[in-house]
């Protein structure tokens, strides 16, 4: 795991795949990190947004993220 300030979008993608190949090969031990992998992307791309386009541009895509939350969002969505 890098540390945080080198958390970077890439190396969550990079990790997501590793998760993704354990899953296939039956761990069953990891079969929840994918949604954290999400949980931790999307919290990593608010900040990115909040940095660098300011609090009305992560008000959207916090907005966004809610109406994922309804009936018909995924897991992922509806436990963010």
């Amino acid at each position: 795991m890098p540390k945080r300030e080198k958390l970077t979008m890439k190396s969550l993608n990079e990790i997501n795949a590793q998760i993704q190949q354990r899953i296939a090969n039956r761990d069953l031990l990891r079969i929840q990190l994918p949604r954290f992998i999400a949980a931790c992307m999307k919290l990593r791309h608010a900040i990115t947004l909040a940095e660098s386009q300011g609090s009305e541009v992560l008000k959207g895509y916090l907005a966004k993220l809610s109406l994922k939350n309804g009936p018909g969002g995924s897991k992922a969505s509806q436990s963010w």
